[in-house]
């Protein structure tokens, strides 16, 4: 059996907001399983946002990875997440990857509301414009469950 992967992807966040974004969804670095940097790592502090935002201000591109235990937001549990976070000069953007067979417990319809509640909550609380959800690789949009706030095509064939 083929397990996909459910990839909820954020645009241009801004380097003052990634700080208190990885705090947020680490839960202070609690949740952190492990985490790695394509460039020289940088010790982080997860408690403390302009720890995390340091990390952010030298390197002009890079990649860093976290594997979550789980991911707990607006009363949402999803276990073994992993957020990929990619630095390009001064854009960055963070993805949050979700296998569906840890979602087994989830109706699909119930799983989707839940993707939109969780993903449009981060957009507002961090001022990003710009989101979209699908299965991977959800930048191709006949994957996508939505993209902000409208449905996407696969959502419909579901």
């Amino acid at each position: 059996m083929i397990d996909h992967l459910i990839e909820i992807v954020f645009k241009n966040i801004s380097r003052k907001k990634i700080g208190a974004l990885l705090k947020d969804l680490s839960s202070n670095g609690q949740k952190i399983a492990s985490y790695h940097f394509t460039c020289e790592p940088v010790a982080i502090n997860w408690s403390l946002e302009k720890s995390i935002e340091k990390a952010f201000s030298g390197t002009k591109k890079f990649g860093l990875f976290i594997n979550l235990n789980e991911l707990v937001r607006d009363g949402i549990n999803f276990p073994n997440c992993g957020i990929a976070v990619y630095k390009y000069e001064n854009t960055i953007n963070l993805e949050i990857n979700i296998q569906l067979s840890d979602l087994k417990d989830f109706k699909f319809e119930n799983l989707t509301k839940s993707l939109i509640q969780l993903a449009k909550s981060i957009a507002t609380n961090y001022h990003i414009n710009d989101y979209y959800c699908g299965l991977e690789p959800a930048q191709d949009t006949k994957t996508r469950l939505f993209t902000n706030e409208e449905i996407g095509p696969f959502f419909l064939i579901t």
